[in-house]
């Protein structure tokens, strides 16, 4: 009966306990998985276990984990190596080195063999070492090349080039996250299914409401955008029951209109609308917050009606940059694109202006009483100030 698979991981083996394993492996020992996670291992076993690897012919190992040990950038760089000169007598489909301490010049040796080698999963997440933005940019640029996407500096960044990535295979992986440092704009070009970057701790993957209409659209037969829907279909979305504005009911109100979701329960219509003007840059009209049938407090959905489409794309571009984050929340920021295909409409469009009217007059009004408030505020404040100073005696309101 032969060895196949070895699992030795949390047992605190040095480099001098896996001595014998390598020499078994000089002797003909043919593991397929070999599993040391969670132990004190450094470069000096990665390099014996590469020297054994070199002198063999087809060498059957395909997954080697050696996460959580004390592996640095020379253990890395040897690995790196043996895949890319020894490619026809390597196997190695799968490495995970993650948790250890492997310095950038390591990581950009591995990833640039990933398309060009056996290796087709790769972790390497949660070094303790010190990345700085700049090798982060590199490491991706590096793995853009190896795997065939290309991308061109520009002056505020990276820019996508006229060709995608290549057919990888099915179980490709890239784990790189937990780096340190802001994945910059290449990470996030780069952050998908296959390539894991921190971009995903900045920006939550989700289904927005463009792609949900999307798929209605598709499901319909009717494909592409923007979904074509009826008067009756759309009600069924936005109908005053639904806790909709009602000017979602105007076409030319839709083109300039966004949806938000997963908004914390604390922010309020100001926030909001400061946060899309200073923030990103957008000029804003009004901020409708969907509020919870029963408790009637922000149940974290939102409508907002902007000035003009350049705005909703400044929006949308804001929200895929990874910067929607509100009162420490990530949030979701959603274009509508849909075409109602019938003249129906659940309201008269006068009623709808109407409605759009009253609804700008109350927040006008609920403006006014918020600054007054905050004026009060402010005088109540200066006068127990001033009386303080006058009456040194006094502090808080007690006399001491």
């Amino acid at each position: 009966m032969s060895l196949e698979a070895l699992s030795l991981g949390g047992c605190q083996l040095t480099d001098d306990d896996l001595q014998p394993l390598c020499s078994a492996i000089r002797e003909g020992l043919s593991l397929y998985m070999l599993k040391v996670s969670a132990n004190r291992l450094t470069d000096v076993f990665v390099k014996q276990l590469v020297d054994v690897l070199k002198l063999q012919t087809g060498h059957p190992l395909a997954l080697i984990d050696i996460s959580n040990n004390k592996v640095k950038q020379e253990g890395a760089k040897a690995l790196g190596l043996l895949l890319r000169n020894n490619k026809k007598n390597v196997n190695l489909r799968s490495l995970n080195i993650s948790n250890n301490c492997v310095e950038p010049a390591g990581i950009e040796a591995l990833v640039s063999v990933l398309g060009c080698s056996s290796l087709i999963a790769l972790q390497a997440s949660n070094q303790q070492a010190n990345y700085e933005e700049h090798h982060l940019e590199n490491i991706y640029q590096i793995l853009a090349e190896a795997l065939g996407l290309k991308v061109a500096k520009s002056d505020d960044g990276f820019k996508s080039g006229c060709c995608t990535f290549p057919n990888l295979p099915a179980t490709f992986q890239c784990r790189l996250s937990g780096l340190g440092g802001s994945p910059g704009e290449l990470g996030r070009m780069m952050d998908c299914a296959a390539i894991c970057t921190d971009f995903q701790t900045i920006k939550k993957t989700h289904l927005t409401l463009h792609h949900i209409l999307e798929l209605a659209s598709s499901l319909k037969g009717k494909g592409g955008t923007p979904c074509l829907m009826s008067a009756a279909e759309w009600n069924n979305i936005v109908s005053a029951d639904k806790d909709a504005p009602s000017w979602l009911q105007l076409s030319e109100h839709r083109d300039r209109a966004i949806y938000m979701s997963g908004l914390p329960g604390s922010v309020s219509v100001q926030k909001m609308e400061g946060f899309l003007e200073m923030e990103a840059d957008c000029e804003v009209e009004d901020i409708y917050l969907c509020k919870d049938i029963l408790t009637q407090r922000n149940n974290g959905f939102a409508w907002a009606l902007l000035a003009d489409k350049i705005s909703v794309d400044k929006a949308v571009q804001f929200y895929q940059s990874g910067q929607s984050i509100v009162l420490g929340t990530s949030f979701i920021i959603s274009d509508i694109k849909v075409s109602i295909d019938d003249a129906a409409s659940s309201e008269p469009e006068a009623q709808v202006r109407k409605d759009i009217k009253d609804r700008l007059q109350k927040r006008l009004k609920e403006d006014k009483e918020h600054q007054k408030l905050i004026n009060q505020s402010y005088y109540t404040s200066q006068k127990r100030h001033a009386y303080r100073l006058a009456h040194p005696a006094y502090a808080d309101g007690r006399i001491w």
